[in-house]
C-alpha cells in the first residue's frame, strides 16, 4: 500500500498530483478526496480542498504547497486548508515548450494543410496567441 500523507497542523507540505482529478471518497472522517501524488504517495483531503485546487488551475505534475492551518476564532480553534501554488514558469515565453507545443499541434493538422499555404496562415495565428 502506498505511504499515506499526515498533514501536521500548521506545517507546509509541498506535493504534486499524479492525475488531474482526485476520487471522493467517504472515510472514517466524512467527506474526503483521494490524490495519487507523483512520487507515489496518497493524500486525504477535504473537498474544499479540491475545490481549491480546481480554482488554483492546479495541473498533474505542478508542485505546490498544502497546509492545514490552525486558526483561532475567540477561544474556538479551526482548520483552514491553504493551498498554494508553485511558481509557474511562463510556457508562452520558453522557446522549447512553444516549439514541442506546435509539433505536437502539427501531427493534429488534418491531412494536406502543409501544403496549399493552409500551414504558413495557420503558424502566423499561434505565434501570434502565443505572443499575446
Amino acid at each position: 500500500m502506498s505511504d499515506k500523507v499526515q498533514f501536521q497542523t500548521n506545517v507546509p507540505v509541498e506535493v504534486a498530483l499524479k492525475y488531474g482529478d482526485g476520487k471522493e471518497v467517504n472515510g472514517q472522517y466524512g467527506d474526503q478526496v483521494l490524490y495519487t501524488l507523483s512520487d507515489g504517495r496518497v493524500m486525504y483531503v477535504p473537498p474544499i480542498v479540491k475545490r481549491k485546487i480546481e480554482e488554483l488551475r492546479i495541473g498533474r505534475g505542478e508542485l505546490f504547497t498544502l497546509t492545514k492551518a490552525e486558526k483561532k476564532n475567540g477561544t474556538r480553534r479551526m482548520i483552514e486548508w491553504v493551498v498554494a501554488a508553485g511558481e509557474r514558469e511562463d510556457l508562452r515565453r520558453s522557446p522549447e515548450v512553444t516549439h514541442l507545443y506546435f509539433e505536437e499541434l502539427t501531427h493534429m493538422l488534418p491531412a494536406g494543410w502543409a501544403e496549399g499555404g493552409r500551414m504558413g496562415a495557420f503558424w502566423r495565428r499561434l505565434w501570434r496567441m502565443a505572443d499575446a
